[in-house]
């Protein structure tokens, strides 16, 4: 018996109207291409998806990806081809299992779906978040930190005698192989310090003042350097616009990358550290004043200086100056470090020295 139908090839959007016939082993399709009689043969072994697209018109495909495919009318056709071949188990296709589904399966997926991304993206987020940092040039960083920096200045009175005695004693830090850093002092009460991605530092008169010790001092740069050193500021700021990244990597857009950079990393708000990135500042600098030989307690005292700072917060303090969370979780790691580690402590009066001048022209 003959049926009237289509022929697609899988590898063009060209229609064919085709004559199918159904034999033992095989399907016979008979068509005309560039004025010429043509003739193919289906091994019914490899014919899949059987099903129905509308009232009487159905389709079969036929091998491997580019599937071949035909479109068959004539509402006897499924009937015909079941008793042809009733050892033939097809494999409906996920359109038809779909179908089947109805409204109610079908909203099931979509949810099963949308959990399955989210569970994807959340496992994948640190790792997308590495393999961008990684692929991120420090002039980027550099021209990031910048913009920041004057957006965030427009709104304080910098304190120049301070900043360059800072960036002195910075300086003099005999840190092995040291990444560029500048030191801003600004005025302000707050008792706080922060770094922004591309070196920069911004330190508040208001915890310069409460500071005793050298060892305080070098406890307090060393701390926002680790977050320079490993980039946690620009972390922070992917970490912020992790969908729009997300989208940028799966697309691999080095443009759009930097554009999410320059635009939602312009402001102060979006530089919140994590727990975990706290804790690595804390210890790596720890570590920085092991190797150079200075009083590990201007950690802990440093750490005390701020838990009192956060008593004197309000709700009208900026939310990104509480960016030194759980300070007394921090504090109970950090005598931890202390008691087991081994510090051997040396007196450094170049630095003494600044520290005392910082401390005169408060």
């Amino acid at each position: 018996m003959n049926f009237s139908g289509k022929y697609f090839d899988g590898k063009t959007s060209k229609v064919y109207p085709a004559t199918i016939q159904l034999f033992d082993s095989f399907i016979r399709i008979e068509l005309e291409e560039n004025g010429e009689q043509k003739v193919i043969e289906w091994q019914i072994e490899f014919v899949s998806n059987l099903e129905e697209k509308a009232n009487s018109i159905f389709t079969l495909s036929f091998g491997s990806y580019p599937q071949q495919t035909i479109e068959v009318s004539g509402k006897d056709f499924k009937e015909y081809f079941n008793t042809a071949y009733p050892n033939k188990k097809l494999k409906p296709s996920f359109y038809s299992q779909i179908k089947k589904m109805g409204a109610t399966g079908i909203m099931l997926l979509v949810v099963v779906l949308v959990a399955l991304v989210i569970t994807i993206y959340l496992i994948a987020l640190p790792l997308i978040i590495d393999k961008t940092i990684s692929i991120i040039p420090p002039k980027v960083e550099k021209e990031l930190s910048i913009a920041v920096k004057q957006n965030f200045l427009s709104e304080y009175e910098v304190n120049e005698i301070q900043s360059q005695l800072l960036n002195t004693f910075f300086d003099s830090l005999k840190i092995k192989e040291k990444t560029p850093v500048n030191i801003t002092v600004v005025e302000s009460s707050n008792l706080n310090a922060f770094s922004l991605p591309g070196g920069e530092i911004i330190v508040f008169s208001g915890l310069l003042k409460k500071l005793e010790t050298s060892d305080e001092l070098a406890a307090l740069l060393l701390h926002e350097y680790a977050h320079i050193k490993y980039r946690h500021a620009t972390r922070a700021v992917l970490k912020g616009t992790s969908a729009s990244l997300f989208i940028s990597i799966l697309f691999f857009d080095a443009n759009s990358i930097a554009t999410i950079l320059a635009t939602s990393g312009n402001t102060i708000s979006n530089l919140h550290f994590s727990r975990e990135n706290e804790r690595e500042a804390d210890t790596k600098a720890l570590e920085e004043m092991r190797q150079l030989h200075f009083n590990p307690t201007g950690m802990e005292s440093l750490l005390l200086h701020l838990q009192n700072g956060e008593a004197g917060q309000t709700k009208t303090t900026p939310a990104f100056l509480r960016t030194h969370p759980l300070t007394k979780e921090r504090l109970a790691y950090i005598n931890a470090a202390i008691n087991t580690g081994n510090f051997s402590v040396l007196p450094h009066i170049g630095l003494e020295q600044i520290f005392a001048a910082i401390k005169s022209n408060l």
